[in-house]
């Protein structure tokens, strides 16, 4: 069965954190990210969104929040620990972190990483995703294999 994780932190308004934003934009496109997350063998669906201020703030432009959607199978510690052994993935978030008005607390090691994203996902529980089916990335992949 599939479980959701909606990390969503918000981020500084200065301009280096805006900018370093600018450049996460495209990082779950990056070779590395891709295929770390195709080898993890448990990650459905992953994307990074960037929410934009809406025009009523005092800033206009540039990005209010960021949110991490991660669709998984099995237990959440094995996504997280997946995630901190992953330098792609682990430099993804501290990079997030560094921007974030909240940031996670130092030193930053497994189990300070583990509770930074627990404490900032919206999607604490699976009944906040409907599932069309209950098949693991590895049935799927099982089931889809090509010859040969």
């Amino acid at each position: 069965m599939a479980y959701p994780v909606t990390f969503h932190v918000q981020i500084k308004e200065d301009v280096a954190s805006q900018n370093v934003a600018a450049t996460l934009r495209h990082c779950v496109s990056r070779r590395e990210v891709i295929q770390s997350l195709d080898q993890s063998g448990i990650v459905h669906y992953a994307r990074l969104l960037m929410i934009p201020y809406n025009r009523i703030a005092t800033v206009t432009e540039g990005v209010f929040a960021i949110q991490v959607l991660i669709v998984y199978d099995g237990e959440l510690d094995a996504l997280l620990r997946f995630m901190w052994e992953t330098p792609a993935l682990k430099s993804l978030f501290i990079s997030i972190s560094d921007i974030a008005k909240i940031p996670a607390l130092a030193p930053l090691d497994f189990d300070g990483f583990s509770r930074y994203i627990t404490e900032n996902n919206l999607n604490p529980t699976a009944k906040e995703l409907r599932n069309a089916h209950s098949l693991t990335v590895q049935q799927i992949r099982d089931g889809f294999a090509m010859p040969g």
